[in-house]
């Protein structure tokens, strides 16, 4: 790789060059990588560099009628080629060229201590260890400076041209920009000044061994001096921009340039060191970015699923996610017939009703603190008692599915003549241990559990149907549950499900008062059907469904399909056959 340095009266830049053959002129590029000079005094096609194997280079002038002249003081005359050290100085017209190769970057780097990645736990050192210290009030103000860079809140592009500008304001530099790498290389993202009166040219062997060993990295660079020359001076330095993972996602990049007046233009130790607290300000402030909005992205999830307030903990501490095991309740709830009224309604219909029941239900869920587990076609799943701790977990669950009955009033008087019935939920709840936690992915939350909690659960929603009941609960949740109003109606052995459960029926205290002598009756004739004698306790239950009991004309039902004994393995339980 060649790097040459280009010095007119009007500017200084640098430019790099592969590999090959390079062509310098003022005429366009043809078959051979060209340097364009914008120098009158240039011809169209003025000089060739080609690089040789024992790293010299060769010099050929291939202007008709201007010559070339070297650093020794030759002169390459019209059409003569040279064979010639590096490094290397060039005139040609009024532009002085300083042709490096690639080596001699290694010599006059001089770098610091690499960038403090985030949970390092380093040594405290003084500026005077790391360089001539500034006054008090100097040092405040690079302090005050790069917290603003650090607070910066509109985005990245404020990060990095707030960056830049301090590179220029602070350190005293002529330019700075900030590099980041794209799909085509390295490209500058900002820069300040807008318009320098130096080209914004950058050396990308500099930056490419910042970005590699993750360090900051300064240099000057001098042009010997020519005829006419100002003896001017270029000094740089390029500090990594580090993510939180330590990744250099970027580059703080700044120049000075300096003509003959008795003041050095070296980067000193500690304007490196500010540089690179500077880029160090942008990446935390970066990273505090990325935080946010990954924050915001989960926070659109959490609201999803959980209540404000919830959503909120679990911002605070995502960890409440991992999987554990843990006792739950929870709630499946259903449109009943759903088949038959999507169809009447047909999808569109069909589309807005869900939409309208699914609001309210997850309204009334979240009230009582649920965490939404998923939606299906025709209803929803939620879930109590995690990722946070709620010790009336299964009480809150009984008082949602109330809630949720309490919606059907205002829904069908919404849908009722559009859907030419009326609507009518199925509710079922268990508590049980289940394992929790987010089954899905960083971009799609699923949070819920896994187990024969859930399992059992969605069967008690099923067997809503089978007994005409709009909400049926385990004997689990309505013992954890407490005081709620609830009649036992049988033992019931789900499909698929192993084990036996009671079942009952949950209802609001104002039911339970009006219908507490017909609770008691069936509760007798419950007790009859449990010891096996089936034909008292289908008399007893057809009575009382005769009087608009559900459930007990679904006993009654079940009692004639029995027979007239039990067999000797008969333990009372109900066998649910199917879904």
């Amino acid at each position: 790789m060649l790097r040459i340095l280009i010095r007119t009266n009007h500017e200084l830049r640098r430019f790099e060059h592969a590999q090959g053959p390079l062509e310098v002129g003022r005429g366009n590029e043809r078959d051979l990588p060209r340097l364009v000079l914008e120098d009158p005094f240039v011809s169209r096609d003025h000089l060739r560099i080609e690089p040789l194997p024992d790293g010299r280079v060769r010099v050929e002038n291939i202007s008709r009628k201007n010559p070339v002249t070297l650093h020794e003081g030759d002169s390459l005359d019209v059409g003569a080629a040279q064979d010639c050290g590096l490094p290397l100085s060039i005139t040609i017209g009024e532009t002085h060229l300083l042709v490096e190769g690639e080596t001699v970057v290694d010599s006059p780097l001089m770098t610091i201590r690499q960038p403090v990645l985030q949970d390092s736990v380093v040594r405290n050192a003084s500026l005077r260890e790391l360089g001539e210290a500034p006054p008090a009030d100097v040092l405040a103000q690079w302090l005050e400076r790069v917290v603003t860079v650090q607070q910066s809140a509109a985005g990245s592009n404020a990060f990095y041209l707030d960056a830049a500008k301090a590179v220029v304001d602070l350190v005293g530099l002529d330019s700075s920009c900030v590099l980041l790498h794209g799909k085509e290389g390295w490209e500058i993202a900002a820069r300040h000044p807008q318009n320098p009166r130096q080209s914004q040219e950058f050396s990308h062997t500099v930056i490419e061994r910042v970005a590699s060993e993750r360090r900051t990295f300064y240099e000057s660079f001098r042009l010997p001096q020519g005829p006419g020359s100002l003896s001017e001076i270029e000094a740089v330095v390029a500090s990594p921009i580090l993510d939180d993972q330590g990744k250099a996602v970027g580059v703080l990049y700044g120049s000075r340039l300096h003509t003959l007046s008795g003041t050095s233009s070296a980067i000193s130790l500690i304007e490196a060191q500010v540089v690179q607290l500077l880029a160090a300000a942008s990446g935390a402030g970066l990273a505090r970015l990325a935080r946010e909005a990954q924050a915001a992205r989960m926070r659109v999830q959490f609201e999803q699923f959980f209540s404000p307030e919830l959503a909120r903990e679990l911002e605070r501490d995502p960890a409440l996610l991992e999987g554990r095991e843990r006792e739950i309740t929870v709630l499946f709830a259903d449109v009943r017939g759903f088949s038959a009224i999507a169809e009447r309604a047909g999808p569109r219909e069909t589309f807005r009703l869900m939409s309208d029941v699914l609001d309210r239900l997850t309204s009334r869920v979240m009230d009582a603190g649920g965490v939404v587990i998923d939606y299906y076609g025709d209803g929803m799943a939620v879930m109590w008692n995690a990722p946070l701790d709620q010790a009336d977990h299964a009480r809150r669950a009984c008082q949602a599915a109330l809630a949720l009955r309490g919606e059907l009033p205002q829904l069908n008087d919404s849908w009722r003549t559009e859907l030419g019935r009326s609507l009518e939920f199925g509710i079922g709840i268990h508590t049980g241990p289940a394992l929790v936690g987010n089954s899905g992915s960083a971009r799609r939350l699923k949070y819920g559990p896994r187990g024969h909690t859930m399992n059992l659960a969605s069967r008690i929603e099923q067997a809503t149907k089978w007994f005409g009941a709009p909400i049926l609960a385990t004997g689990a949740t309505v013992l954890a549950a407490g005081d709620v109003a609830a009649r036992r109606l049988c033992r019931v052995r789900a499909f698929g499900v192993a084990g036996a459960v009671d079942l009952y029926e949950v209802r609001s205290v104002e039911e339970r008062q009006e219908r507490q002598a017909a609770w008691n009756a069936y509760a007798d004739a419950l007790a009859q059907f449990e010891q096996g004698d089936w034909q008292t306790a289908r008399q007893r239950l057809e009575h009382l469904a005769i009087e608009g009991d559900a459930a007990a004309g679904a006993m009654a039902a079940h009692c004639s399909s029995l027979g007239e004994r039990p067999p000797a393995e008969w333990d009372g339980v109900v066998e649910l056959a199917s879904k």
